[in-house]
């Protein structure tokens, strides 16, 4: 979109006076929302708007009142004398209200008055549509905010679906063999479940069933292979509980066992440090 362009079209002028169609506001709020120099630019008028409603709403000087109230017609007793009194014809038009004169005389003064009632008229529907638009803009944030959570939920929700549906492939997987590590001696109440389909040489962990671990150690798995540990992996300490992770691969395990290690890993297990243990059928 130009921006420079739609500015110089003259739309936000009309906007900000209210002379836009209820289509046309719908448009340039949605545009208002999306390029803060078109926001800048709407303030940028207002401001002009509101300087000069402000300096043209300044009442005509007592003054000039008084000089055409100087000529209009006495009242009351002094009419009644002035009438009785000789006066000349021309003196008489040239007082008469419906003289041209008369009122040429009254011209600024109502010129002035009618400026400034269609001034203050004109200002208080500015500052009141004004109100009704920064009212409807807040709306428009809310409902945009709204949906940007109710996105957010449904991509949270999709992704639970899709882990929730490559897990259910895990375990419908026939040749797939369940294996529970209980705790070592030195730590019986640590438990892990081991999944792993011999025929696919896939190695799964349930997550979660371990105690949580300082930030600067890490579990990992092995199996035992021909009397030799062969790493399978680090468990990730942000696991969600529940969850099946995929391990690394693995051909004829004798044995599977999780040890605690530095974070990231050893390139061999601390075999004091192991918490379960189990062999393989």
């Amino acid at each position: 979109m130009d921006i420079q362009k739609y500015i110089a079209s003259g739309i936000l002028e009309e906007y900000a006076l209210g002379l836009t169609s209820e289509e046309d506001n719908l448009e340039i709020e949605g545009l208002l929302a999306e390029y803060p120099q078109l926001r800048q630019e709407l303030n940028s008028i207002e401001e002009g708007l509101e300087l000069l409603a402000a300096a043209e709403s300044t009442p005509p000087p007592p003054e000039l009142k008084q000089q055409i109230l100087n000529q209009l017609p006495p009242k009351g007793p002094q009419a009644v004398d002035q009438q009785a009194m000789p006066t000349p014809k021309a003196n008489t038009a040239n007082l008469a209200p419906s003289s041209p004169f008369h009122w040429m005389m009254q011209l600024p003064w109502l010129l002035s008055l009618g400026l400034s009632m269609g001034l203050g008229l004109a200002s208080c529907m500015y500052f009141t549509q004004k109100a009704e638009k920064e009212k409807l803009l807040g709306h428009l944030e809310e409902q945009k905010n709204q949906q940007t959570g109710l996105t957010k939920d449904v991509d949270s929700l999709n992704a639970l679906l899709l882990a929730c549906e490559e897990e259910r492939n895990i375990l419908s997987q026939p040749a797939l063999e369940r294996l529970e590590l209980p705790g070592t001696e030195g730590h019986p109440d640590k438990r892990a479940t081991i999944f792993w389909n011999p025929q696919a040489q896939q190695t799964y962990l349930l997550a979660g069933q371990l105690p949580k671990l300082p930030d600067n150690q890490s579990y990992q798995l092995w199996a035992i292979v021909k009397g030799k540990a062969v790493d399978l992996g680090v468990l990730p300490n942000e696991a969600k509980k529940g969850s099946i992770l995929p391990m690394k691969s693995v051909l004829q395990p004798q044995a599977f066992a999780i040890t605690i290690e530095p974070k990231g890993g050893s390139a061999s297990p601390t075999l004091e440090a192991m918490v379960t243990m189990a062999p393989v059928g």
